[in-house]
C-alpha cells in the first residue's frame, strides 16, 4: 500500500457493419481500398502463408544479413509494425515451447528485456507514442499503410492483406505497413497474466507471426523486410474484491464524476461548479484510511516522471493506483456474485508487470 507522507493530417480508419476502409496515402494522394469482411477478396494474387514442403521461416538457423537483399522493383526496404495489444514483456519467458516465433525474432535479431510503455499505461496513449512513423514517413514523401481496429476480420486476414499489399506495383506499394492485433489483451483479462490458460492465445498470436514471416520468406522478403513486433501495455492481476470506493471517503460523491478503473481520475460533474475545488478533494482523500490503496495528486504534482499533467483535457485531480487495485466511485447496490476480470493494467509506468515487449528483425 502507499505510505502516506505530509494538424497534422490524421490517420482515419472507420468501420460500419462488415466494411472497412484502409487509407494509403503519399505526400499528395489519398487512396482507400475497401474490402468485405463477410468473404474472402476476390482473386488469387494473396500468398499462401507457407507451402507445404518447404521448410518453415522459424525452423532455419539464424542468419546474419549484412544489407537488405531486395527482389527488383523494391526501391528501399519497407517497415512493418505489429502491435499486440496486453502483451507483457515477461510472456516472452514461456519460449519455444509456447512461442516459438517470437523466441527466434528475439534470439536471431534485436531485442530488449522490455520496454517501458507510457502512462497512463493503456492502449491509445501508447499507441500514439509510437504512431511517430507516420509523421516521418509523409515527410518523406513514403506511403504509409495501416490495419488498425478491424474486429469484424480476423488476424490472419490482416496478415494475407498485408502481405497482398507488398505485391503491388511499386508506384501503388507502401512502405510503412502498421497492423495491430487485439490479443493477448482480451484473454490477459479475462484470465488473468499468470493464468495457464493463457498459453493458447499466445500460441495462436505467435502462428500469426509466423505466417507473416513464412510469407515474407515465400516472397523473397525475409532478407528485405524490417518487422516490429512490439506492445502497448502490460498486465497485472486484478480482482473486483480489491476496489477502493470514494464514498468510503469524506467526499460528497454526489458533485463529482469519476472515471474508475486502474487510474482514478476526478472531475465536477457540473463543469460551471462554482464550489468544486480541486484543492479540497486531495485533501480529503490524502492519508484518511490505514490501508488506503491509492495517493491523490492535484495533476500538477504527479511524479513528472510521468509526463502527464500538461494537458487541459487531463483532469484536476488524479488517483495514482496501487498495483492490483481498482477505484470506484461507491459500493455496488447488489454484491456481485461473480467478477470478470482477473488482470487489468493502466497502472504506474514503473511497474514491472507493465512492462511490454519489443522485438526487431532489421537489416
Amino acid at each position: 500500500m502507499f505510505k502516506c507522507l505530509s494538424a497534422h493530417r490524421r490517420l482515419q480508419v472507420s468501420v460500419t457493419e462488415v466494411v472497412v476502409v484502409f487509407c494509403l496515402w503519399g505526400t499528395d494522394v489519398s487512396r482507400a481500398y475497401v474490402f468485405q469482411a463477410s468473404r474472402p477478396s476476390d482473386g488469387g494474387d494473396n500468398p499462401a502463408p507457407h507451402t507445404k514442403g518447404e521448410t518453415s521461416w522459424v525452423q532455419e538457423e539464424c542468419e546474419e544479413i549484412k544489407s537488405a537483399e531486395c527482389p527488383k522493383g523494391f526501391i528501399r526496404p519497407p517497415l512493418i509494425m505489429l502491435s499486440v495489444d496486453g502483451f507483457r514483456a515477461s510472456y516472452l519467458k514461456k519460449g519455444k515451447s509456447v512461442i516459438p516465433n517470437m523466441h527466434k525474432l528475439s534470439a536471431c535479431g534485436t531485442s530488449a528485456p522490455y520496454m517501458r510503455p507510457v502512462y497512463p499505461t493503456k492502449t491509445f496513449p501508447n499507441l500514439y507514442t509510437l504512431a511517430t512513423i507516420w509523421i516521418t514517413s509523409e515527410k518523406q514523401g513514403v506511403k504509409a499503410a495501416t490495419f488498425f481496429w478491424p474486429w469484424v476480420i480476423p488476424l490472419e486476414r490482416r496478415i494475407l492483406t498485408i502481405l497482398r499489399w507488398l505485391h503491388l506495383p511499386d508506384d501503388e506499394r507502401p512502405y510503412v505497413y502498421a497492423v495491430h492485433s487485439e490479443q493477448p489483451d482480451t484473454f490477459g483479462h479475462r484470465l488473468g497474466p499468470l493464468s495457464s490458460e493463457l498459453d493458447n492465445p499466445l500460441r495462436e498470436i505467435d502462428n500469426i507471426i509466423g505466417q507473416l514471416m513464412n510469407g515474407l520468406k515465400q516472397m523473397n522478403l525475409h532478407r528485405c523486410v524490417n518487422v516490429i513486433v512490439v506492445g502497448d501495455h502490460g498486465m497485472e492481476e486484478a480482482h473486483c474484491d480489491r476496489t477502493e470506493f470514494l464514498s468510503s471517503y469524506p467526499l460528497n460523491i454526489d458533485e463529482i464524476m469519476l472515471i474508475p478503473g486502474s487510474l482514478g481520475r476526478i472531475r465536477p460533474r457540473d463543469p460551471k461548479s462554482t464550489t468544486y475545488d480541486p484543492k479540497v478533494v486531495v485533501a480529503n482523500l490524502t492519508c484518511k484510511m490505514p490501508t488506503q490503496h491509492f495517493k491523490p495528486y492535484l495533476k500538477q504534482h504527479l511524479p513528472k516522471r510521468l509526463h502527464f499533467a500538461n494537458n487541459r483535457r487531463i483532469e484536476d485531480v488524479h488517483l495514482l493506483m496501487e498495483r492490483k487495485w481498482h477505484i470506484a466511485r461507491k459500493m455496488p447496490e447488489k454484491l456481485r456474485t461473480r467478477c470478470g476480470f482477473f488482470g487489468d493494467h493502466g497502472f504506474d509506468n514503473k511497474i514491472t508487470s507493465m512492462r511490454v515487449l519489443r522485438l526487431l528483425h532489421t537489416l
